[in-house]
């Protein structure tokens, strides 16, 4: 059996499903959701204490693949089980007050005037772009663990994790659905594309969590990861570019957030990026565990 190693992204990793666990144990009520909602975040523990040991176990590729990649499932199953959590710290939906903010600063909503002018094509080609969100830290993730630069690999996971975990933080305590709910009455129907568009802006719809649009994330995390493939993966930096250009430019034109929703998002990132700078200066970037040595600091 090799040492355990445990980075500060699998701390991260652990400590939203912990942190949710404990309000839940607060806060829950004996009802599905939150009974669904507690064994996932359980399983999420579970699923990391499972492939940390394997790899301690069973040294090999696909333990490592396993041991570095565990807290990518966890946030798709964080996200989508956080209904329960904004229902009881924050019921009220926070719409009414950006919508007030957009219609002051513009005269109206961005979505309402793109509505009917956006050709089918661009329809598809910007949902595509949308879609594409979910992608690229896996991907850059991918790219760096096939190149064996762990260090790297490790600072991606903990700031991605960062900024997933706090822009969590503000769907529960600022839930807002955006205008593709709020101001539905206000658009003449669904986008039209010609391909995939509209199958794809309908799956969004049926989202299991919709309140998850200030800030937005789509714009937050996207900037984040172009950054940091700008940084250490040049080559994806320049595919990601244009797509991301599209990305942002759905985000609005698509109806899925306020303008307030992209502005604070910035702000945002930044913070974000502050937070890890001062964290990855100060933590190591993993800790390593052997019986025979104890616990000591260690570099990916």
């Amino acid at each position: 059996m090799t040492a355990i190693r445990i980075r500060l992204a699998d701390v991260l990793g652990f400590a939203a499903p912990l942190v949710l666990l404990a309000v839940g144990a607060a806060v829950a009520t004996p009802t599905r959701t939150w009974v669904v909602s507690l064994s996932v975040w359980t399983g999420c523990i579970a699923l990391g204490v499972v492939s940390i040991g394997l790899r301690a176990r069973f040294p090999g590729r696909f333990t490592e693949i396993l041991a570095a990649f565990w807290p990518i499932p966890v946030v798709f199953a964080i996200y989508a089980t956080l209904n329960p959590v904004i229902d009881r710290v924050s019921p009220a939906l926070m719409d009414p007050f950006l919508m007030r903010a957009d219609h002051a600063l513009l005269g109206g909503y961005l979505a309402v005037w793109a509505d009917g002018h956006i050709p089918p094509f661009l329809v598809d080609l910007l949902m595509v772009c949308y879609a594409s969100y979910y992608l690229w830290p896996v991907l850059l993730a991918a790219l760096l663990f096939r190149e064996n630069r762990h260090e790297a690999l490790a600072r991606l996971t903990t700031l991605v994790l960062m900024a997933v975990w706090l822009n969590m933080l503000f769907y529960v305590l600022v839930p807002v659905i955006g205008p593709r709910f709020s101001l539905a009455t206000h658009f003449t129907g669904p986008p039209q594309g010609w391909l995939v568009g509209t199958a794809l802006y309908e799956a969004f719809l049926r989202s299991p969590m919709i309140r998850d649009c200030f800030p937005s994330g789509h714009t937050a995390l996207s900037l984040l990861i172009l950054w940091f493939a700008f940084r250490h993966h040049r080559r994806l930096f320049w595919v990601m570019l244009p797509v991301v250009v599209g990305l942002l430019s759905a985000t609005f034109l698509l109806r899925f957030h306020y303008l307030l929703d992209l502005v604070f998002a910035v702000p945002f990132l930044l913070g974000v990026h502050a937070l890890w700078v001062f964290v990855s200066a100060r933590v190591p970037d993993a800790w390593e565990w052997a019986p025979a040595e104890g616990v000591h600091p260690a570099h990916i």
